[in-house]
């Protein structure tokens, strides 16, 4: 079934690069039967993937793809986080939840309540599928806006050849040119950003019990917008992926620790160092946790 499903991916993206090359060339003869053909193709492609009794959407391969990391251990560092302090009933908010990996992960393993932030559009309509697939409407309530120092409209900017379903590295506001080519064609998709302490005071949600955040370089400023949410006792533990290659990380570490948080160094680190190249350029982050 593997070799079948790989093999009608390959036809669907062939088809698809053909109609595109002759709709260019002739952009009204057979339009309807090749788009036939490609959503036929699209529709033999075995859409759902269960990993470890959890349902994703792996329409699109970048999906796929994502889902094949999380299963050859991409998070296995994270997963054992959730595993030893997320207790049954708490809640966590999963800010830069992608398509929902680690939120499907905490709701149906250690029965969590939680929290999803991810403001790229694509990326939410993927989480929020994955909730549908999973029936975890009730335990998962996901938001489509970004979390910053200050509350604003702006705008989350994401690189053309990345606009597709499951891709990350996107960034609000500000492109941080510590990470990324800021020569690249952009896309800038209109995007709300909250600070997290205004965000739960102006709605009154719940204060966590638990915070993830994983959001390729904005890290910081998410920190210095929750203060309020940091002081209080009620949040325990903290998962943050950190890279080297930012200095505002390293002030992140200070402001968590100067909350009354510690390092947590005896999660199995052996899969915390992410090597990921973008372009000609490569990066390094490391998931670090803290709990008070």
């Amino acid at each position: 079934m593997r070799i079948t499903n790989i093999i009608f991916r390959l036809l669907k993206y062939l088809v698809k690069a053909e109609f595109k090359i002759l709709c260019f060339i002739d952009k009204i003869a057979n339009q309807e039967r090749r788009l036939k053909l490609y959503y036929f193709i699209g529709n033999q492609i075995e859409k759902n993937v269960v990993v470890d009794n959890m349902k994703y959407d792996c329409t699109y391969i970048t999906s796929l793809k994502r889902v094949r990391a999380y299963r050859d251990g991409h998070e296995a560092d994270t997963q054992q986080w959730i595993d030893k302090y997320i207790l049954n009933d708490e809640i966590l908010f999963d800010i830069g939840a992608c398509v929902g990996e680690i939120s499907i992960y905490a709701a149906l393993k250690n029965n969590a309540r939680v929290y999803s932030f991810e403001p790229n559009c694509q990326n939410y309509a993927l989480l929020y599928n994955n909730i549908f697939i999973n029936n975890l409407d009730k335990k998962i309530k996901a938001f489509n806006l970004a979390l910053n120092d200050q509350t604003i409209t702006s705008d989350l900017i994401i690189v053309k050849e990345r606009y597709l379903p499951g891709k990350s590295h996107h960034h609000f506001s500000e492109v941080n040119k510590d990470i990324v080519n800021s020569n690249k064609t952009v896309l800038n998709q209109n995007c709300l950003g909250y600070q997290l302490d205004e965000l739960i005071k102006q709605f009154s949600l719940p204060i966590p019990n638990h915070i993830k955040i994983d959001v390729d370089g904005n890290e910081y400023k998410i920190i210095k917008g929750s203060n309020d949410t940091l002081s209080n006792k009620i949040l325990k533990t903290i998962a943050c992926e950190f890279n080297p290659n930012i200095e505002d990380h390293s002030k992140t570490v200070n402001i968590i620790k100067n909350h009354g948080f510690k390092e947590i160094n005896h999660i199995d680190d052996k899969n915390t160092q992410d090597n990921i190249f973008d372009s000609n350029q490569s990066r390094k982050t490391i998931n670090k946790f803290f709990i008070r």
